[in-house]
């Protein structure tokens, strides 16, 4: 299987987990590319005493993995692309997507006005992104958040997307 991995998230925990999934599917024979965007492009300086996100990295590309981060994430954080993390482009994305059977974000939400607070505070201080009739698809998006309120569909802390969903988490 080829296994698409985007990581949206400058949060230790999630960018962490995002690289151990890659380098659990690399173990099960499986190929896997990363793509960085957006705060993701920030990993390599997201270390902490308990989630070693650079040490994560380097074993997920030791075992065959590939990261790619976004050129222009890049440049708008006046950074450049590291021998972990080369530059690419949106056309890097484009094709993990499109050659990828199966994609995973892996995104943190971040409040932003009055609404998304309070969303937050309803949901224990976080939430899962909501796609709504997407549970008979076969594609993923992750969250490090806490679960939804039971009566709720996706409770187990995952999404299913269809292809033509294939997108970045939505901004709500």
């Amino acid at each position: 299987m080829k296994l698409g991995v985007i990581i949206y998230s400058a949060d230790s925990e999630t960018v962490w987990n995002g690289f151990r999934l890659g380098g659990f599917a690399l173990k099960q024979g499986d190929q896997v590319k990363a793509f960085l965007l957006a705060k993701g492009v920030e990993c390599e300086k997201l270390d902490t005493d308990q989630f070693k996100v650079t040490e994560q990295m380097q074993t997920f590309v030791d075992n065959g993995g590939k990261i790619l981060a976004c050129g222009t994430c890049l440049k708008l954080r006046h950074s450049e692309g590291s021998e972990l993390c080369p530059l690419s482009t949106m056309k890097d994305l484009y094709d993990i997507i499109k050659e990828s059977d199966k994609v995973v974000t892996f995104c943190s939400a971040r409040p932003l006005g009055r609404a998304r607070i309070e969303r937050q505070k309803m949901y224990r201080e976080s939430f899962l992104w909501h796609v709504p009739g997407a549970f008979d698809n076969r594609d993923f998006v992750f969250s490090n958040n806490h679960l939804p309120p039971p009566s709720e569909p996706g409770s187990a802390g995952l999404f299913l997307l269809s292809p033509e969903q294939r997108c970045l988490p939505p901004s709500i």
